[in-house]
């Protein structure tokens, strides 16, 4: 791993995006969204934050269940502040921009 100021650096490949705010820009240049969402669905209500690149209809993040279980959830828009996906366990939930 290389280092830079004393901090590693990941390479390319392994390039995460922050879970700061919409302000920032991802790897290659593609502005990157962070989206707090609620909604419901095979497992009951959710809320989380998922991350979005501009220009993807992709998004993904984690989201936490009533019971305080945090899981992976993966999905794509569907409509302005509309997102549906699944999550780890393979429940289905339709989420709202909140």
């Amino acid at each position: 791993m290389t280092r830079y100021n004393g901090n590693a650096l990941r390479s390319p490949n392994a390039y995460t995006v922050p879970r700061s705010s919409g302000s920032g820009y991802g790897y290659g240049g593609r502005r990157s969204y962070n989206y707090d969402v609620s909604g419901y669905g095979d497992g009951g209500y959710i809320s989380g934050n998922i991350d979005a690149s501009q220009g993807s209809k992709y998004v993904d993040g984690y989201i936490q269940r009533d019971d305080g279980t945090e899981v992976y959830f993966d999905g794509e828009w569907t409509g302005k502040g509309e997102i549906e996906g699944y999550d780890e366990d393979g429940n289905y939930y339709e989420l709202e921009v909140d």
